[in-house]
C-alpha cells in the first residue's frame, strides 16, 4: 500500500511539474506577443499611422463569432470527438518530446 501511495505521489508531483512548465511556457509566450504588439504599434505611430483601438471590441466580437462558427461546423462531423482527441494527443506528445517531461 505504501509503495502505491509513493508511486501515486510521485506521479502527482511529476504532473504538477509538467503543468507548471506548460504554464510558464504559455506565460512567456503571452509576454513575447505583448512586446511584439507594443513594438508594432509604436513603430506604426512613429510613421504617423494610428490604430483605432475603439474599433477593436467590435473586431474581436466578429472574429470570435467566426471562430465559434468554425467550431460549431466542425462539431457536426460525427468523428469530431475522436479527431479532436487524436490531435490533442499528437500535440501533447510533441510538447512532451520538446519539453522532455
Amino acid at each position: 500500500m505504501q509503495d502505491q501511495q509513493t508511486s501515486t505521489s510521485a506521479e502527482v508531483v511529476k504532473y504538477l511539474q509538467s503543468h507548471e512548465m506548460r504554464l510558464d511556457f504559455n506565460y512567456h509566450s503571452i509576454v513575447q506577443l505583448t512586446f511584439l504588439i507594443e513594438f508594432i504599434v509604436e513603430q506604426l505611430a512613429a510613421k504617423g499611422i494610428e490604430i483605432e483601438m475603439d474599433k477593436f471590441e467590435e473586431y474581436q466580437k466578429t472574429q470570435m463569432n467566426l471562430v465559434q462558427e468554425s467550431i460549431d461546423k466542425a462539431k457536426e462531423d460525427p468523428d469530431f470527438e475522436q479527431k479532436t482527441k487524436e490531435i490533442f494527443n499528437q500535440i501533447q506528445d510533441e510538447l512532451n518530446q520538446k519539453i522532455k517531461i
